[in-house]
């Protein structure tokens, strides 16, 4: 989806300067009045309202950081949004940037037009040039939002996370999910950071989207199913549909090809505790602190149908289904009832089993 230009237009817009002060040299500087936090701003009267947090994040490094928590904007089915910004070396508590709250009026502006912002999409800035935060964003994705220490999040809200253009490239390829892992692996936190921290490099370069590209994964008719989630648990694959993604799958059943190959882009699966991330030769595992990385989360899953014989493999960040025809239109039925299915494969490959839970 790309935002709206009316957002591109405000992220542009310029803020007011004011005049320097007529004072003479020697006069004394104004004392500086003490920002009590939470910050309480109306964005637009008696429909979206922004509170900003000062806090600091979770991890070994303990950045203090600005949250934006917006209230207002559930009235319009759209989840309310979070937008977190590391504060930077030289700026004081006080510094917090107002481009944010632009942001906010226009995702309300998109929500009223129903167009509301949804976890696991990216969403490019209208215009060309267009950047938010810091030069190398030019769009965000929507991730499901963290618990920080206080900072009261709305239930169900969405994190706001700006991404560069060849992230949002990642993105239009292997999903969300896929962007998360390279974020999570750039910033050394698990599951994946849902901050902006401005002074950060993309985590692809062009010549990685390339790469991405002449995947034969990435020419299969692609759907986002972010929500879902896949784990290989020794020799069982598994992929799981919870409800809050099984409406999702209905609708993409409709458009979905009958007989040729399939791929769903997923979220990482909370029942794994490490993922793959996607890399040019090979991906890397990240895991939790602690964790043995024994039950592996993939960012998507590929079905193939017309294979002699069912079987089942890793392919970079995610899995290939290869099934026979008659066991791909059992699987379809099975998307469409929600109903649990098992199917076995090759005694001789490291993957043994599918299922589809729901």
């Amino acid at each position: 989806m790309n935002i709206s230009r009316k957002l591109s237009l405000k992220l542009l817009a310029a803020f007011t300067v004011c005049a320097i002060s007529s004072m003479p040299c020697n006069a004394e500087p104004a004392a500086t009045v003490p920002v009590k936090f939470p910050v309480h701003e109306v964005v637009v009267p008696q429909a979206l309202s922004v509170s900003i947090y000062s806090h600091t994040l979770p991890g070994a490094a303990k950045l203090p950081a600005w949250s934006y928590v917006t209230s207002g904007l559930a009235k319009f089915e759209q989840p309310e949004l979070i937008l977190t910004v590391v504060r930077q070396d030289k700026e004081s508590e006080a510094d917090f940037s107002r481009d944010p709250l632009d942001f906010f009026g226009s995702a309300l502006e998109l929500a009223k037009r129903g167009e509301p912002l949804t976890v696991g999409r990216s969403n490019r800035f209208g215009a060309q040039g267009v950047s938010f935060l810091a030069t190398q964003f030019t769009g965000v994705i929507t991730l499901p939002s963290e618990v920080f220490e206080g900072v009261p999040a709305p239930k169900g809200a969405l994190a706001v996370v700006p991404v560069t253009s060849e992230e949002l490239d990642a993105c239009d390829i292997g999903g969300a999910g896929r962007v998360g892992a390279a974020l999570s692996r750039q910033a050394r936190f698990y599951p994946f950071p849902t901050w902006c921290d401005r002074t950060r490099a993309s985590a692809y370069t062009k010549g990685e989207i390339e790469v991405m590209q002449m995947e034969p994964v990435s020419k299969a008719p692609t759907a986002s199913l972010y929500g879902a989630g896949v784990i290989a648990d020794g020799a069982k694959l598994s992929l799981s549909v919870p409800k809050n993604a099984q409406d999702r799958l209905t609708q993409l059943l409709k458009d979905m090809p009958k007989d040729s190959m399939v791929r769903l882009n997923l979220s990482p699966d909370p029942r794994g505790n490490a993922f793959l991330a996607w890399g040019v030769q090979s991906p890397s595992a990240i895991a939790a602190t602690g964790s043995d990385a024994s039950i592996m989360s993939g960012s998507f899953v590929e079905f193939m149908p017309g294979m002699p014989q069912n079987q089942y493999a890793q392919y970079k960040d995610g899995y290939i289904i290869m099934l026979t025809d008659e066991d791909w239109t059992k699987v379809q039925a099975s998307f469409q009832s929600h109903t649990n299915i098992t199917f076995a494969g090759s005694a001789t490959a490291e993957l043994k089993n599918f299922e589809v839970v729901f």
